[in-house]
Parts: structure tokens; C-alpha cells; sequence
């Protein structure tokens, strides 16, 4: 009896020090984790106990499986998900156009082709206007034109119409006002400052005192105003100065009250003052500027306040008007381009040599046409090659015929001549005469 008491202890000091083994264990993997004082839970099937095999917690919380490469655009299986299970998929791309024969709403725009370009690209509506070679609505912007030769002497007050049609570059005018004007001329410039150009207006060798101000104007034809009725327009121009410091511009636009008469206008707007840094060439312009009725003819005025200055020197070249919200390139067009347009408001004589018949002493006769048909009937005057004003040259001699009040008729726009001298002018009866013609009709 006793070696089974025996036993029975061992097996019980046995199981005793199993006991604290497994404390120990659970002890020392406590402290490993930094567990600490943490409560330990019970196993079951209730909030906050951890959960047995059977838990129904653990329903459908399994280990995800990886997304079979099988299933990517392409392959064997690829997932396809019907338009209608993505959230608003389905109303977004009805606001698409199709790739094929889409029409579009509203304003589309896209990228302006460079000049030249010829593939299937989209044509911007300024792709077509810069191909037309026509979006300028101003003549002779870059100052190519100067068929009169002779520069105007500023003075002032004055802008540059004269009796004896001498005021400098075709179609465009220039003034000046202060205190006094006692010099100073409106030319063209042959060799300008400003960038990309070659030729310019210029106010040159320009004094004035007091409150200087400086005025370059243009005017547009009626006929031409008509087509830019109702639209917005945009103004720019390049210009250079070298006052000394630098000095305010304002573009002005206008319209006239009545059909090609400037002599009431009514304002449209101005850009306000633009400052111009001293010798360097700068860009100015106005933007969007909504004409409304302009369709009896438009003026620009681009006034430069210079102040009082001492043989002081102003530039403008590239002026250009044109459809559209932003100004856009300065257009190029050729020499011929730009005259052919100037002639409908004056045809110089020496680009007009004619020959004519006198049928008596006193009346030399002949008839012509003129280039281009001009704006209107032109007033015109005769002078021989030498730019001499009412001259004619006799064919056989060549010698200068002073003309005594000659009396010179102009029938309708192109131009049909008669000379009648009732002053007794000595002309020779049979004789032939060469002479020039200038004619002008400007705005």
C-alpha cells in the first residue's frame, strides 16, 4: 500500500510542476510581447471573447485570393463590366461626341495651324482669315506704301491734308499740338527701330513746348465698316520712342455720324493709357472692343502724350484691325498687294505717265483710266515727270510747258481726263505732250 501512495504523490508533483512550466511559458510570451498587465480572454462565441473554430463570426472572413493575372484586358478571362454598373458611366458619355462625324454645340476651338500647312488638320477660323490674307482691315499698316515721296512738315493742329496732296505715307495722317509745333516731320521711315520691321511712321526731329501731344490717325471706308458691324474688333501696333523716359499711348476708336463724313464722330471706346518704356519696341493694342453700327465708316487715333521735347523722335508700324476677342500676328501682304489698295484713294503721276494731243493753242486733251476704281471721283491736278506741279512736257523737245489755270475734268471713279487752258497757255497746235496725273479722294 504504501509504493502506490508512493506513486500517486510522484504523479501529483509531476503534474504540479507541468503547472508551472505552462505559467511560466504563458508568462515569459507575455513579457516577450509587452502584454503586460492585458487581460487574457476566454475562448466562446460572445463579444469579447476570441473566437472558437465554429465561431459563425468567422463566416465569409477568409484570406482574399490573388487576382488571377488571367483576368487583365485581353487575356483568356478578362472581367467585363457592363456599362450600366458604373454610376453615371452611362449619362457622361452621352455628353461625348462620337469619333465619327461628331457635330458639336457652342464655341469649339483648336489649335491654329501655322501659315502654309497643308494636311488634314482643322482649319481655325484664324487659319482662314490669315489665308485669305485679308483679316487687316487697315491699308498700308506697315508703312510700305509712299507714293507722294515728299514728308509733311508738322504743324499745328494740322492734320496732314493739304491742297497740294503732299502729307506723307499713303492713307495714314499724323498732327501734332502743344504750345507751339516749330519742328518736325511725318515720313516714312526707311530704316525703324522697332523689331521684325524695316519701315515706319515717324514723327522725326519733332520740338514742341509745352503740353506735347503727338496724333497718328487712320480712317476706315464705310464700305468696309459695313462688314465689321456688330462684331468685336481688336486694335495693336508696334511702336519706339526716344524721349528719355518712358511715356503714355491711347488708341481711340470711333465711328462717323454719316456715311465716309469725319466730320462728326461718336466714340466708341479707348484702351486708356499705355506706358511706352524710352527706346524699345513695344507692342500696344486694345482688345474686344464691340463696334455695334459702325457701318458708316470707322476712325482709329492712337495719341502719344510726349510733353515738351526738343528734336525727339516716334515710330508706329504694323497697325493692324481685325475680327476677334485678341489681337493675332501682324498679316504680311506684298508691295503690289498694299498699292493696288492705296490707289483706290490716290494715284501718284508718276506712276500714271500719259501722252495727249493739243488741238489747239490753248487745249490739250486726253483721256485715261485709272489703275483701280477709285473711292469716288478724284480731285486732280496734271504735273510732267519732273514733279512739277502743272506742267506738261512736249513730246518733240522736251521742254516744260507751264500750264495758266488749267481746268482739269474727272468723269466717275476710274477716270476719263480733260485738260482746257483758257489762260493762253502757248501750246502747239498738233503737238504731242507728256504729262502725270495725281489724283486723290481720301476719307
Amino acid at each position: 500500500m504504501v509504493p502506490s501512495l508512493i506513486n500517486k504523490l510522484a504523479a501529483a508533483l509531476t503534474n504540479s510542476r507541468k503547472c508551472d512550466n505552462t505559467f511560466d511559458l504563458a508568462s515569459t510570451a507575455r513579457s516577450n510581447l509587452e502584454l503586460a498587465g492585458a487581460a487574457l480572454l476566454n475562448v466562446g462565441s460572445t463579444t469579447g471573447t476570441v473566437c472558437a473554430g465554429d465561431d459563425s463570426r468567422l463566416t465569409n472572413n477568409r484570406t482574399p485570393t490573388a487576382h488571377a493575372s488571367t483576368h487583365g484586358s485581353g487575356q483568356a478571362d478578362a472581367i467585363t463590366v457592363a456599362q450600366s454598373q458604373v454610376t453615371n458611366l452611362t449619362t457622361a458619355l452621352g455628353d461625348k461626341a462620337p469619333l465619327a462625324s461628331p457635330t458639336f454645340t457652342g464655341t469649339p476651338a483648336s489649335v491654329t495651324a501655322a501659315i502654309g500647312t497643308d494636311t488634314t488638320q482643322i482649319a481655325t477660323t484664324a487659319f482662314v482669315q490669315s489665308s485669305l490674307g485679308r483679316k487687316n482691315i487697315i491699308i498700308n499698316g506697315d508703312c510700305l506704301v509712299n507714293q507722294r515721296v515728299l514728308d509733311f512738315t508738322l504743324a499745328k493742329d494740322a492734320y496732314t491734308w493739304d491742297s497740294s496732296n503732299v502729307y506723307g505715307p499713303d492713307r495714314h495722317e499724323g498732327m501734332a499740338t502743344g504750345t507751339a509745333v516749330s519742328a518736325g516731320v511725318w515720313e516714312q521711315i526707311l530704316a525703324s527701330n522697332i523689331t521684325n520691321t524695316k519701315r515706319a511712321f515717324g514723327f522725326t526731329g519733332v520740338t514742341i513746348t509745352g503740353t506735347g501731344v503727338l496724333y497718328h490717325r487712320y480712317r476706315v471706308e464705310s464700305v468696309d465698316a459695313t462688314r465689321l458691324a456688330g462684331k468685336s474688333v481688336s486694335f495693336s501696333c508696334d511702336v519706339y520712342h526716344n524721349v528719355g523716359s518712358a511715356i503714355n499711348y491711347t488708341i481711340y476708336i470711333r465711328k462717323a455720324d454719316s456715311a465716309d463724313n469725319f466730320s462728326a464722330v461718336t466714340a466708341i471706346g479707348n484702351s486708356g493709357a499705355i506706358s511706352v518704356p524710352n527706346t524699345t519696341s513695344t507692342k500696344i493694342y486694345y482688345n474686344n472692343v464691340a463696334l455695334g453700327d459702325c457701318s458708316n465708316g470707322l476712325e482709329i487715333e492712337i495719341k502719344i502724350e510726349c510733353g515738351a521735347i526738343t528734336t525727339k523722335n516716334f515710330e508706329q508700324s504694323n497697325l493692324q484691325l481685325e475680327v476677334g476677342a485678341k489681337y493675332t500676328n501682324f498679316e504680311i501682304s506684298s508691295f503690289q498687294e498694299e498699292l493696288d489698295r492705296c490707289h483706290r484713294y490716290c494715284v501718284v503721276g508718276d506712276l500714271n505717265e500719259r501722252g495727249g494731243v493739243a488741238e489747239s493753242t490753248t487745249t490739250l486733251m486726253a483721256c485715261f483710266c485709272f489703275p483701280v476704281m477709285m473711292r469716288a471721283a478724284p480731285t486732280a491736278s496734271f504735273f510732267n515727270s519732273g514733279i512739277a506741279v502743272s506742267h506738261v512736257r512736249k513730246t518733240a523737245n522736251g521742254a516744260d510747258t507751264a500750264l495758266t489755270v488749267p481746268i482739269f475734268i474727272i468723269m466717275g471713279k476710274y477716270g476719263s481726263a480733260g485738260l482746257a487752258d483758257q489762260g493762253g497757255t502757248p501750246f502747239t497746235a498738233g503737238a504731242g505732250y507728256d504729262f502725270a496725273v495725281s489724283a486723290w479722294c481720301e476719307l
